[in-house]
């Protein structure tokens, strides 16, 4: 009898199970047999399989597809060994992974099952090393007791590799073979029933290569037809921990309950409890109010839960009503948003119509048709276009056309606000504070000071806080509060209210302009209040401002609030109770109710109901796109909605505000009253002279956006080194853009303002001037910023002892260095990362004096560091990292590529994307290149450790930072001669430097001589590394950079 059977169940794996049958037999442990169920494979398959004479190998097959589950079941029943592994039959086994597993169990009885870590391949047996491929250290989990294991299935995650499982048979008899109910989620069944009975062990080591196919054709792949069957599936797998009957088990496995069974007949109350509070989507709820209605059947039990756990059969009334399983509410709720766009699609044909009907119209249509006959002049404009195409990319020169036609038709309309009137704001009382934030605290003195401070620390200071005790019986949170010593704070100590009565009472002593509620247990950033006042400021028929809000604690999503909309808002509520709120807007809800947060909505949605009477008081909110709030989600903290009571609230406010919720054509005429614009002419007035935290060494760095580059990376380091000594860092963007590196600059600096956020761009250049004037700032800097440009000279004759410098980083006329000696009279210093585009300007008539060359850096000891790294030793990678863009010449990778398509022992890789992904696309599929994947956006240090060669193609560069990051990363690199790229790769030393651009033939050369000379490339590697760290780490271009900005006078 063999010591071990190896079960494969098997499915039109023809590709693969040669390989994956090859991977046991060559097993170092060789007591064994193979059984083989083939669940109806239709292609070659099962002639595969006979091809192997082992007579260790037994074959069974179904005549059609009866499931995995199905296959696996009858490989355990034709199965004699001891111990089970089970392998798909598409994976590979690593060859002592047998041994190393039988060792295990055979030491350790106790043991009912031993698994491993596994790595990912694709579907030619390549290593995919990049988790966003494919999350493989998924599985990579720290041994734990078999409760914690049952805890975190309960949670949904399932974090135990199947394909690297030996077992026990007789655990087989114990708890049973796999559901074969189950399509999706067999294993996670399995293992929740295993647990329940023995313990397990994960050897940390990858012992399987688990093989991800192309197209979603794993099983486990995610697609629709996926996720809704795993939604059943769950709803009945969850139903294995009802088979607890231990109080003490269930303790063990769920200590953090809230409620906790007295009784073992309690436990499924507690587990359906759990399951709604787990908040994890319609599976959970189902199975909840399913377990809820089956214990309400026996009324002595539903009796007994009553008295014991305050939780009655109304209760169980108000859930089903609340857990909207079939999305009847989104439904609506979708219907309401589809009618409200297309009545704003209608109304701007009218516009439209209306528009072109103008005398300006038609008289525009015959200056162009005059205009078109100047062919030159059109070649011009057509000229102009492309090379911003090619410089930009197609998006970004869309909008900035459609900026230029809505520039044509300046009208009273910005976006959908339609200004009914302009005015002039009078200036707020210098002695009173301009917002008031009130911080309602019941019992959080552990919270309390993180909320204190971020109000505190806001940039913005014309403020005052007020505390507000709301009753609190902790001892350590009123020992808190009364030794409270912050500037600007004062204590309130009433005797328990309620948080809608405490916000009311905040409202009624605040002596601010604005108001703004903070809980006691969240937190505020910085620039919060400021970027709220700039919208408020801007607009006086706007009542209230917010952000977006980011969860922390025990939950880490972010809620994106919306724009006020009479008609989504009745769905549900779409703003944050942290607004800053116009006081007269506060008063005109007062006017309404006689109060502000109504108190009868305490703790359901009384925030959500000052927002609708907001609107119904005509007053618009906007939101600020951004997260500004920091919002505390505690453990076992229940959503208004989960709450007893819930819908009866509800029910009883949509009859108090029937109209509201129920009149289209009042919903109409709200709807076009909160986005009217009272456009205010001064707005900064209030601000341009306000209290704000300052800094003696202040820079303001000007650029585009914020977003995955070159000139990023830079400007970061840059920051960092500045900040580091001493500097105050500001940054200013000017472009509409997702600004997604945002996050990376945070880490650095919340001082961080996306202008398109806020401002219409009419009022940019106000803003920057008003913010100079009020922080101090010594030096501005313009980075490939042509607003910059735009105002440089405003800037000299406003601010005349301000230093204002500019950074450029090529010499292309694709890049800014013809607007640097246009504006050159207003710029004090011109920084270049390299010599050449100090001649280029220098020979455009800037003088030498005003320019100083600082060679772009990189973190070579942290970020960029490849430690005790060992390059690959049989397969060499190969990588192309940048935007699929023109300049870029992509396709010339490809190119190479395929010149050694047939050759096994290299692959390569493309990090990136952009606007030639479809041509890159095609390419590949054409030419049929198995031996290219494309990596989408990567994090290049994570990238660059695996590869061996960075191939650079392009024809436009300036001081490339990708060939300093792969150097730094023992990458040689094979570039063309473009930009400074002779100075950082050394030909025939740390790299290859190709002469001309577009030279297949000489890339593959140098591909072709590491290949054959694998020595030689690691010494090369190892020369790139040192050849950076010697003259390229971040140190020597701080220290530039510090020589420049200390030294002005």
């Amino acid at each position: 009898m063999p010591k071990v059977s190896i079960l494969i169940p098997s499915y039109n794996h023809e590709k693969y199970i040669m390989e994956c049958i090859q991977s046991v037999l060559d097993q170092s442990f060789q007591d064994f047999e193979i059984i083989i169920t083939d669940d109806g494979s239709v292609d070659n398959t099962v002639a595969k399989i006979k091809k192997f004479k082992d007579n260790r190998i037994k074959l069974f097959c179904f005549e059609k597809n009866r499931g995995a589950s199905a296959a696996v079941n009858n490989c355990i029943e034709n199965s004699c060994g001891e111990y089970i592994a089970i392998m798909n039959s598409d994976d590979i086994f690593v060859g002592d992974k047998i041994e190393k597993q039988v060792n295990f169990l055979e030491k350790d009885t106790s043991i009912g099952a031993v698994l491993s870590y596994i790595s990912a391949i694709d579907e030619e047996g390549n290593d995919i090393l990049e988790t966003q491929i494919f999350n493989y250290k998924h599985f990579d989990r720290e041994n734990q007791n078999k409760y914690k294991w049952l805890k975190l299935f309960f949670s949904g995650e399932n974090a135990l590799a199947q394909p690297s499982t030996l077992i026990r048979r007789s655990c087989y008899s114990t708890i049973g073979f796999y559901d074969e109910r189950f399509a999706q989620i067999p294993d996670w069944d399995f293992w929740i029933r295993f647990c329940m009975n023995y313990d397990l062990h994960v050897i940390p080591e990858r012992l399987v290569k688990y093989r991800i196919r192309d197209n979603n054709q794993n099983i486990s792949a995610d697609r629709p037809d996926k996720r809704i069957r795993i939604s059943w599936e769950t709803s009945q797998v969850l139903r294995n921990f009802l088979n607890i009957n231990d109080i003490n088990e269930f303790k063990k496995i769920f200590p953090n309950c809230y409620e906790q069974p007295i009784n073992t007949k309690f436990i499924p109350y507690c587990i359906a409890k759990m399951a709604l509070s787990e908040d994890r989507g319609v599976a959970y709820n189902h199975f909840a109010v399913d377990i809820l209605y089956e214990i309400f059947k026996d009324k002595k039990l539903s009796l007994e839960i009553e008295k014991f756990y305050n939780f009655s059969f109304s209760d169980l009334i108000d859930i089903s009503g609340e857990r909207d399983l079939f999305f009847i509410n989104e439904r609506n709720e979708l219907n309401d948003i589809i009618r409200s766009k297309n009545r704003l699609i209608k109304e701007k044909e009218k516009n439209i119509l209306f528009m072109k009907s103008s005398v300006f119209w038609r008289a525009r249509n015959i200056y162009i048709e005059i205009k078109n006959v100047k062919f030159l002049k059109l070649f011009k404009l057509i000229n102009t276009a492309l090379l911003i195409i090619r410089r930009d990319g197609t998006i970004v020169f869309l909008k900035r056309l459609n900026n230029f036609i809505k520039g044509l038709f300046v009208s009273a309309q910005t976006g959908n606000r339609v200004i009914i009137e302009e005015k002039y704001q009078d200036r707020w009382n210098n002695n009173e504070p301009l917002v008031s934030i009130i911080i309602p605290c019941y019992n959080y003195g552990k919270f309390v000071i993180e909320a204190i401070e971020s109000a505190v620390s806001q940039t913005f200071q014309s403020i005052e806080i007020i505390v507000i005790n709301d009753g609190s019986t902790d001892k350590d949170t009123i020992d808190v509060l009364n030794n409270l010593n912050y500037p600007k704070v004062r204590v309130v100590h009433q005797e328990n209210q309620g948080l809608a009565q405490t916000r009311n009472n905040g409202a009624l002593l605040s002596k601010g302009k604005y108001i703004c509620f903070l809980d006691a247990d969240d937190m505020m950033m910085p620039t919060y209040i400021e970027k709220a006042l700039i919208i408020l400021e801007a607009d006086g028929n706007l009542g209230c401002a917010y952000s977006w809000l980011q969860c922390f604690g025990d939950n880490e999503s972010i809620w994106r609030t919306q724009d006020f909309d009479s008609f989504v808002i009745r769905n549900s509520n779409i703003a944050s109770s942290h607004s800053v709120i116009r006081k007269s807007a506060w008063d005109k809800v007062f006017e309404l109710n006689n109060c502000g947060f109504l108190t009868k909505y305490n703790g359901y949605f009384e925030d959500w109901v000052f927002w609708i009477d907001m609107i119904r008081t005509g007053l618009g909110g906007r939101v600020i796109k951004e997260c500004l709030i920091r919002y505390r989600i505690h453990k076992n903290s229940l959503s208004a909605t989960h709450k007893p009571g819930f819908s009866k609230k509800l029910s009883e406010l949509k009859t108090d505000r029937r109209d509201f919720f129920e009149n289209n054509k009042l919903a109409d005429e709200l709807q076009e009253k909160i986005y009217n614009q009272i456009k205010i002419l001064n707005p900064f007035e209030n601000i341009i002279e306000a209290e704000f935290i300052k800094s003696n060494k202040s820079i303001l760095f000007i650029v585009p956006w914020l977003t995955c580059g070159g000139v990023e990376s830079v400007l970061l380091e840059k920051i960092k080194g500045l900040k580091f000594n001493g500097f105050q860092i500001t940054i200013i963007t000017t472009e509409e853009s997702d600004n997604d590196w945002e996050w990376k600059f945070l880490e650095v600096t919340p001082f961080i303002y996306h202008l398109p956020n806020y401002l219409d761009r009419s009022d940019y250049n106000k803003f920057i001037f008003s913010f100079i004037n009020g922080r101090n700032i010594t030096e501005v800097c313009g980075v490939h910023s042509s607003f910059f440009y735009q105002i440089a000279g405003d800037m000299v004759r406003r601010f005349p002892k301000i230093n204002i410098s500019d950074v450029l980083h090529n010499d292309s006329k694709l890049g800014y260095y013809e607007s640097a000696v246009k504006y050159d009279k207003y710029i004090k210093t011109h920084i270049v990362i390299s010599n050449r585009i100090k001649k280029v300007i220098e020979n455009c008539g800037v003088k030498r004096e005003k320019i100083k060359v600082v060679y772009n850096g990189i973190d070579t000891f942290d970020r960029f560091n490849p430690r005790e790294c060992v390059k690959e030793k049989t397969k060499m990678n190969v990588l192309f990292l940048g935007r699929f863009s023109p300049e870029k010449r992509p396709l010339d990778f490809l190119k190479v590529a395929k010149e050694f398509a047939n050759d096994k022992d290299i692959q390569f890789f493309m990090g990136g994307d952009g606007i030639l992904k479809k041509e890159i696309d095609l390419f590949i599929k054409r030419n049929r290149l198995k031996n290219v994947k494309l990596l989408g956006f990567v994090k290049p240090e994570s990238t660059l450790i695996n590869s061996d060669i960075l191939v650079m193609t392009s024809e436009v560069e300036g001081f490339p930072m990708a060939a300093l990051e792969a150097m730094s990363m023992k990458n040689v690199v094979i570039s063309t001669n473009v930009g400074e790229i002779d100075k950082i790769v050394l030909n025939n030393k740390n790299g290859f430097v190709i002469s001309e651009v577009g030279g297949i033939k000489a890339i593959k050369e140098k591909i072709s001589y590491f290949q054959n000379n694998r020595n030689a490339l690691r010494e090369m590697q190892d020369s790139a590394r040192i050849h950076v760290l010697e003259n390229y780490d971040v140190k020597y271009m701080t220290k530039g950079y510090l020589e420049i900005f200390s030294n002005k006078k």
